[in-house]
Parts: structure tokens; sequence; C-alpha cells
């Protein structure tokens, strides 16, 4: 998760847009959209799938609408996989938009508004979001984005090429395809590391996680989740949403990845309360808590990232090296480090940053 390089939201009253950047920089709150007419614009240099927020006050929203601006300056409907109504803290996702569609776009005092200035007009990803009714104004806290290729930049890889120009639309690879080499470089990372510094979803809906039941706690399967939105009981019939408070239901430490339950509940089978001797209803029990929550290293605190961080940007410059078609783009003469060489040499000092960086557990 990172931070978006612009926030802004749109005022109609004023036909003017108000810079929350800073905001999100500095984590401080801001309201967002107050009246069916305003709009929020979301900018990024690079792709993204979708964002997560953290709400002081829930908002009462109906009829919001999320659309990306194409390359050819129109708002279209992005493919949501989540329907998030600012109404709590949660998330929202969707599907990434064709390439050929979705590009870098820079605003003007033209455009989206017709006299209202933007705060600057570099070219960036946008997306928005409006609502067609407002009943009251939700109050963000924290807001970061989920991008596309997450552990390094296609400027990075360029620099650590050494080429002559930055990857772009134009180039062989283009920006784009350096952001889906960077993207397999960080499934291979998590993969062999059995860690990630992406934001992770585990929902209720579509992938449960169950775990078992332990009147003092429990450990989920991955321990560095980053919120727990959600903990459900299964009583025998039907799930029962916990509350949240050490004088509640339960509550969280996320420092040690562990939720403590504050007190008892009578589950039968697994504690022989009724029907232990009964060949029906064992295991019953067995997996009964139900958790949404997201997980995942935070990139910004979290000590280890500058090495993923290297070891992505040189697995995807790599990848590129391999390709007679993107050699052009590299330096090269009769001093250098001949091509096979140098990926020989990549492949070896990856191989053993990610086997060390396996071995390292940090709590």
């Amino acid at each position: 998760m990172q931070r978006p390089s612009a926030i802004w939201l749109y005022k109609s009253n004023t036909n003017s847009f108000q810079d929350l950047t800073q905001n999100i920089n500095n984590n401080s709150n801001f309201d967002f959209i107050s009246t069916s007419s305003d709009e929020i614009f979301i900018g990024s240099e690079n792709r993204f799938t979708g964002f997560y927020s953290d709400l002081v006050t829930g908002g009462g929203y109906s009829g919001i609408s999320y659309s990306y601006l194409s390359r050819g300056s129109a708002w279209k409907g992005l493919q949501l996989v989540d329907n998030y109504l600012f109404d709590k803290s949660k998330y929202q996702r969707w599907n990434l938009p064709k390439e050929i569609d979705w590009g870098r776009v820079g605003f003007s005092s033209a455009f989206p508004h017709a006299n209202a200035n933007p705060p600057d007009i570099n070219e960036r990803y946008w997306v928005k979001i409006s609502a067609s009714q407002v009943t009251s104004s939700a109050i963000v806290s924290k807001f970061r984005i989920f991008s596309y290729a997450s552990y390094t930049t296609p400027d990075k890889v360029a620099n650590f090429l050494q080429i002559k120009v930055k990857f772009d639309g134009t180039t062989k690879p283009t920006d784009l395809a350096v952001e889906d080499l960077i993207r397999r470089g960080e499934d291979l990372i998590d993969y062999r590391t059995k860690k990630s510094w992406r934001t992770n979803f585990i929902t209720e809906e579509t992938d449960p996680m169950l775990v078992d039941y332990n009147r003092y706690g429990v450990y989920l399967r991955h321990r560095n989740f980053i919120k727990i939105y959600s903990i459900q009981l299964w009583t025998g019939s039907a799930w029962q949403t916990l509350v949240e408070g050490k004088n509640s239901d339960f509550f969280v430490n996320y420092d040690l990845g562990m939720i403590y339950f504050t007190r008892m509940f009578t589950l039968p089978v697994v504690y022989g309360i009724a029907g232990r001797y009964y060949q029906y209803n064992m295991g019953e029990f067995k997996n009964s808590i139900k958790v949404d929550y997201i997980y995942g290293r935070d990139p910004e605190v979290d000590p280890e990232f500058y090495i993923v961080e290297d070891i992505t940007t040189k697995l995807a410059s790599r990848d590129i090296l391999q390709h007679h078609d993107y050699s052009m783009l590299v330096s090269s003469g009769s001093d250098r480090v001949s091509l096979e060489s140098k990926v020989r040499l990549l492949t070896e000092e990856t191989d053993q940053k990610i086997d060390s960086l396996a071995g390292i557990s940090l709590y």
C-alpha cells in the first residue's frame, strides 16, 4: 500500500479543487464528499487496483460511483470487486482496466471542470468517486492505495539498468510491461519467503479464514495483519458477529499478531458440555471462528522493505536483459560486462538475497 501522489476534492459550490494530498501525507483528518455534486479525484503515477481508508466517522451515502479516466479523457466505470460505501473503515478493489484504455492524463482549467484550476497539471492515472445522495459526510483519518506493482517502479528499474530513456508507452518494453515483470517478481518473493509487503485480503464472502476457537485467543494464519474488520463465531446454527473492545468480546494485539477473547464462549463439542459422546455434531465447532481482515507488511516502516525493493528491481532488470528485443536499451561496449554475465550474476544475487530474506523473522 502506498500514498497517492494526489487526492483532490472538487467542491461544486465554489467550482474549485481542495488539495487533500498533504492530509494524506500527514495522516490528518479530512472531510469526504459532503454533497451529491462534490467529487473526489485520486491520482497516481502508476496504476493502482484499489484503496483502503480508516474513518473517524462513517458517512451516509447511496449511489457511490467509481470511474477511471481513459486515454480519451472520458470517465468510464470500474469493474468493482467490492461495494464500499464509506460507512465504516474498510477497502475498495477493482479489476485493472485494459492497458490500451487507462493512461496518464493531466488536468487543466478546462478539464474535468471548466474554469476550475487544478492544484497541478501533472499526468497521472485518475480515479473519480462520486455519490448520488449524501445524508452525512465521512471523516477520513488514513488513506492508502493498492498499487498494481508495489515493491518497485519502472523508473527505478530504468535507473538500475542505466538505460538511455525511461520506460513509457513508446519504449520496448513499455512501462506497463515492466510493471507486469515487477508483479511477477513480487509473486516470486512472496512465494519463496512466505512473507508479503503488499496488502492481501481475507474476506468473509469469498475466502473466509476459519480458525479454531481457543478460550484464551487465536493466532491467524497470517500474523502480520494490518486491520481486523470483523470476527464471527459459529454458534451451531448461525454466525454471531463479535464486538471489539476489552469490555466486549475481543481485542487485538497487532504487534504479536494475536486476537484475545475477553469472555468465554461455551461451544458444546469443544468443551463437552453437550453432545460429546454422540455420533452426530462431532467436529461441528472445529473451525468456529471466521475473520475478515487484510494483512501484509507496511513498506514505509518495515526494515526489510529496502531489501525487497532491491531484489524486485533486479529481478525485473534480469528479465529485461534476457529478451534480445530489450537489450538495445542497455548501454554496452567492449569494456562492459556481457549481457549473459549480467543475467547470471543477477540471478545468483537475487537467489541469495531471497533465501536470506526467508530466514529473517522480526516481531
